[in-house]
């Protein structure tokens, strides 16, 4: 069955909106990427690979002025904040692009008497998790038996007292 995607929607993992809400009222997407460099003599810089960094969302959803289809949100949405695990992750969707595996990290809300104070608005922000296919390998180890290495006898050797030599002639 094709998706529908000429709506905005924010899901979770099961394709269900993370929490009840009236609509996205703000969408920002924020993509970044860092050069690595480091200052070598003579005044000249060493520049590396251009690292990725994860892309952040920032949503903000407008919820109905019943207190408690409000409550029941924020429940919701406490709830996929504390989350772990590929369960947690959610997904955004326009009519433009979509983009996978968000995990919530921020929940703030606003209320003010100008902008109807009991309507709510919940801003969100999110960050794109990335999985990567890291190698492993088994390290066998096996220490060395310490009386086994021959004895080395290098270097000063401090000189005995005058007690030390009469006690070995004895």
């Amino acid at each position: 069955m094709a998706k529908n995607f000429s709506r905005w929607a924010i899901l979770n993992a099961k394709d269900q909106p993370i929490c009840q809400y009236v609509g996205i009222t703000a969408c920002n997407l924020a993509e970044a990427a860092q050069v690595l460099t480091e200052p070598l003599e003579g005044g000249q810089l060493a520049a590396y690979n251009k690292v990725q960094a994860p892309d952040s969302v920032s949503l903000a959803l407008a919820i109905s002025g019943d207190p408690s289809i409000q409550t029941q949100a924020l429940d919701d949405l406490r709830t996929l904040k504390q989350a772990i695990g590929s369960e947690s992750l959610c997904k955004l969707v326009t009519p433009y692009f979509v983009i996978e595996n968000l995990a919530l990290e921020t929940i703030s809300q606003a209320r003010s008497i100008t902008q109807n104070a009991t309507s709510l608005v919940v801003e969100l922000g999110f960050i794109s998790i990335r999985t990567v296919q890291t190698g492993t390998a088994q390290v066998s180890w096996s220490p060395r038996n310490p009386t086994s290495a021959e004895e080395v006898n290098f270097g000063k050797v401090q000189p005995k007292t005058l007690a030390a030599r009469l006690s070995e002639e004895l």
